[in-house]
């Protein structure tokens, strides 16, 4: 199949093997009006994974090479359920997968789907694994040292762990609950990570209170931290492991993100709740190769942040993903890189025309990133407000291994290879849609488009483009400086969402947009 990649503008990287110095792209996927990054991993090539819904029912995968550039893409759905991607990663045998709420409709969670494909994209296979107690949380997969998979159970009124296999089949599964009789008490997971010895780590929330568990690598737990006071909400988004055998933990704090310094056995070491003028929460944290911090947190007005902190929890530097033309940065996700920075991956959502597109944004081991984006420095407060560790006891259940309703069964998920994509930094795309604009979008079809332009002169060239990347309709148009519109008839157009773009005799970029036809 055909793939038409148009690069519009790179800011300056250096040309290296593997993921050194930085840089800075957004790619529109033009059949998803608004993309949303939910994960982001550096593969063993050295290029990124990053795994993208949109609304409820679509997924697709996006495969990059080290410096950002598209590789390949793919879409995962199925005519007969829906699979709302979560997650997606590399395999520890090489290949990847994708993790998903699977539903039997758009308001029904049924359980979780684990597709398996091979290097090139392409569907091994793919399994359903029922759940009749979704919940309030964050269900979270890992590749485990013997080529299976580990999916931390976020269960309501529990946390859990389901073990499968290489080839997806339940091994164990297992449950932990501050009442043995299942009753009010909620401890839903937020996120897992799994250590060198095999050992597991679940944080979540115990009610107001955060929660951590530890299992050894068969699901028995180890120990179990109960961490709060009276006078705070918390719960725990995301956990890892540091140098010195503990752990960093990072969350929400009644409106506020903190960070928190734990020992091996869950003893708090030190905790800083910051303040931030517009509320907000970490969603993940991750220690550097330095010794220091970088937290990635999701603010209350559409924004996001990264905060640098050091070995003992004070504030190095803080950022926030926002734009003087009202662009915004939301439902980030990051990883570590190889080089010592970090990738941070989001929706872009431009202010004009209030498309989305899945950002890219590489830091060089300094954390500087690669162009001047008009990111507004945030000033964070400290505190020192340390919670204390709540001595409540949490009871495992007993393990079953193979129970009945976790049994996977084989669902019909495939793979399609998108079209296209168009790559660009943002700062062009503040640039180049703001060149031209298509209205009434959406318009039924049969109506007249009107295409409005400015900043174009010259004779040029319209090109329509549907979804799946086919040219319809081209044709040479002179343009003023000041102000040109078009009308366009859409009399031969189906339902779908279309492209157009505009070039000048040398095929250069002069203005895209989007506009969707009913």
């Amino acid at each position: 199949m055909k793939k038409f990649l148009l690069l519009l503008s790179v800011c300056a990287a250096s040309t290296l093997t593997y993921a050194q110095g930085n840089f800075q792209k957004a790619i529109s996927i033009p059949f998803m009006a608004n993309p949303t990054p939910k994960s982001i991993v550096q593969t063993s090539d050295g290029g990124y994974l990053i795994g993208s819904a949109s609304g409820a029912t679509s997924s697709c995968l996006i495969k990059t090479d080290a410096l950002g550039q598209i590789m390949w893409t793919k879409s995962i759905g199925s005519s007969t359920n829906s699979m709302s991607l979560l997650q997606a990663g590399e395999c520890m045998g090489g290949g990847y997968y994708v993790f998903g709420d699977n539903s039997d409709s758009l308001w029904t969670s049924s359980g979780w789907a684990l597709t398996i494909l091979d290097a090139t994209g392409n569907i091994l296979w793919s399994k359903v694994y029922p759940n009749t107690t979704p919940g309030y949380g964050y269900s979270k997969i890992r590749p485990t040292s013997d080529g299976g998979y580990l999916i931390s159970e976020s269960l309501y009124s529990k946390m859990g762990a389901l073990k499968l296999d290489a080839s997806g089949n339940v091994m164990w599964h297992t449950a932990f609950s501050d009442d043995p009789n299942d009753q009010s008490p909620k401890c839903p997971s937020f996120d897992c990570f799994i250590g060198s010895d095999g050992s597991m780590i679940f944080s979540g929330k115990r009610n107001i209170d955060i929660l951590i568990v530890k299992t050894n690598s068969s699901g028995q737990m180890m120990w179990s931290s109960t961490i709060g006071n009276t006078n705070s909400y918390y719960h725990a988004n995301g956990i890892s492991n540091t140098a010195d055998g503990g752990y960093i933990v990072c969350g929400y704090d009644d409106y506020n993100p903190f960070a928190m310094k734990i020992t091996s056995t869950g003893a708090v070491s030190w905790y800083h709740a910051y303040t931030c003028a517009s509320g907000g929460e970490f969603i993940q944290i991750k220690e550097l190769a330095n010794g220091n911090f970088i937290a990635l947190g999701d603010d209350y007005i559409g924004g996001s942040f990264v905060v640098s902190i050091s070995s003992n929890g004070s504030i190095n530097s803080a950022s926030t993903f926002a734009n003087s033309s009202g662009a915004t940065f939301s439902d980030p996700s990051m990883c570590v890189t190889s080089d010592g920075g970090y990738v941070l991956t989001g929706t872009y959502t431009n202010p004009v025309t209030g498309l989305g597109a899945v950002s890219i944004m590489k830091t060089d081991a300094n954390g500087n990133f690669a162009c001047n984006f008009n990111y507004y420095p945030m000033s964070f407060l400290s505190s020192q407000i340390a919670p204390f560790v709540i001595n409540v006891p949490i009871y495992p259940f007993t393990q079953t291994t193979n129970p009945s309703t976790f049994a996977p069964v084989a669902t019909n998920l495939s793979t399609t290879e998108m079209d296209f994509c168009l790559l660009f930094s943002t700062n062009d795309q503040h640039a180049i849609e703001g060149t031209i604009s298509a209205f009434p979008s959406p318009i039924a079809s049969g109506e007249n488009l009107h295409l409005n332009t400015s900043g174009i002169n010259g004779n040029a060239s319209v090109s329509i483009y549907d979804a799946n990347g086919r040219l319809l309709q081209s044709f040479e148009q002179a343009f003023s400086n000041a102000e040109t519109n078009v009308e366009l008839s859409t009399a031969n157009y189906a339902s779908g969402i279309y492209l157009v773009r505009i070039t000048d005799n040398n095929s250069n970029i002069l203005g895209t947009t989007r506009f969707i036809v009913r």
